[in-house]
């Protein structure tokens, strides 16, 4: 066995080559530690200002030094020292975890209508944007509009009633499995379309999906997005190097290729126009265009509630999760993948302040949801209200959207769903660690 030392210097080497080195090196039973240059602690301090407060965050998260809340059964008087959480958007498995957790079990149970069935949509860019998208929050709010505007006329046509109707919940997700910058869009429709059928509004469900039908969505949405792109100046562009590139943008740069660090990038100031291609079907349900790739074979039935949830869970997932983070003994930090890339790569490894690259970057902006809704399920859609008023089979229970006038979702009722929690009154009951919620929870108070 022998000991091995890499050291990468400024603009120097490829990093996958040397990565692969590295892994052939491991595998022999040498011990191999490899050092990044200050370029990437350059691109750490230039992160812009929110991933820095999220990263910071990160830090005080459960530690009861950074404040907490005293929580007293009035039954038996026993306490509890519960610490506060950061409540991060950006990239904490614990935070993101029960955000995603409570933000699936209210749209299953005040949201979504019972009985309609639920089919995934998604959609990812060209590899050549992702800089871009990812930090012009107006262009990632415009292109989902687009998109979702073009499944629903989809929906409507194929439904062939005047008027029809249908809804999404749009989720903005902003890396891939092994934490490069990657945004793309994961939309759940209600697979089908609401109709007037007199004074009232029918339901009629998509049925049978052609990858055919795909195909043509994919190719209706690729020339929308490009002739918008067009119109707004952004497309036209002519390729050329910007010597004002700043830190932020040289760590959008590295998290979206992988290579740490960036080796002489060409930066361009606006999108690069579309590669020409065929219509491309890999597989069932999955078309590919110009760089744009929609896959919608996954579905969720009306009456399957356990995956209408899970569905839903998915799509509001964390980038990352505890159990697949690794600190390994030589100082790297192993990822494992969710699923094996083409290639056979089952995990990728990275020192720790790469991986901080990529984590800045997953930071969504302040101000900008990433959770989005459309048609009837809108916020100030008038077909809402009729829509929740539609027939339903004997024992299911109607649904309608919240009002103003109308309390608010029963917190208790919603824990077990969410986390687990026994909701019995007693010692036994204790509710999440919340700043503003701790003090509301029955059978217990703030001390």
């Amino acid at each position: 066995m022998k000991r091995f030392l890499f050291v990468t210097v400024e603009a120097g080497g490829n990093i996958p080559p040397l990565l692969g080195i590295v892994r052939r090196l491991v595998a022999r039973g040498h011990v191999v530690r490899v050092l990044g240059d200050r370029v990437l602690k350059t691109q750490i301090e230039g992160a812009s200002a929110h991933a820095k407060k999220e990263l910071e965050a990160y830090l005080d998260c459960g530690l009861l030094c950074r404040g907490f809340a005293r929580l007293r059964c009035e039954s038996c008087g026993e306490s509890r020292l519960v610490a506060f959480a950061c409540k991060g958007r950006g990239f904490y498995p614990s935070c993101r975890g029960r955000r995603m957790c409570a933000t699936a079990a209210n749209l299953v149970e005040r949201v979504l209508p019972l009985e309609t069935d639920l089919r995934q949509w998604v959609l990812t860019f060209p590899f050549a944007w992702r800089r871009r998208l990812a930090q012009d929050g107006e262009l990632l709010g415009a292109l989902p509009r687009i998109f979702v505007q073009t499944v629903h006329r989809f929906y409507a046509e194929r439904d062939g009633s005047p008027g029809a109707k249908t809804g999404a919940v749009t989720v903005i997700q902003r890396t891939s499995s092994d934490l490069r910058l990657n945004p793309h869009l994961h939309v759940v429709f209600l697979d089908g379309a609401y109709h007037e059928q007199g004074d009232d509004l029918g339901w009629q469900p998509l049925g049978h999906l052609k990858t055919r039908e795909v195909g043509e969505v994919l190719e209706k949405t690729v020339r929308r997005i490009e002739k918008h792109l067009r119109r707004k100046g952004l497309l036209d562009v002519a390729a050329g190097v910007d010597d004002a590139a700043e830190p932020e943008d040289m760590l959008a740069a590295s998290a979206v290729s992988g290579q740490v660090p960036p080796a002489g990038p060409q930066w361009t100031r606006g999108l690069s126009p579309l590669v020409p291609g065929a219509l491309e079907y890999e597989k069932p349900l999955c078309a590919s265009l110009d760089g744009f790739n929609l896959h919608a074979a996954t579905r969720a039935g009306g009456l399957d509630l356990a995956g209408r949830e899970a569905l839903l869970r998915y799509v509001l997932r964390p980038p990352i999760a505890q159990e697949r983070i690794e600190r390994r003994s030589d100082g790297l930090v192993r990822i494992a993948l969710k699923r094996a890339y083409a290639d056979g790569t089952v995990a990728v490894e990275m020192d720790p302040l790469s991986l901080l690259c990529r984590l800045a970057t997953a930071v969504p902006p302040p101000r900008f949801h990433t959770v989005k809704y459309a048609g009837v399920l809108a916020p100030a859609s008038r077909s809402s209200t009729p829509a929740c008023s539609r027939p339903r089979a004997s024992g299911a229970r109607a649904w309608r959207r919240p009002s103003p006038s109308r309390p608010r979702r029963n917190k208790r009722r919603s824990l077990p769903s969410v986390a687990g929690v026994d909701t019995a009154p007693g010692p036994s009951f204790w509710h999440a660690p919340s700043r503003s919620t701790c003090s509301s929870v029955p059978g217990a108070r703030a001390a």
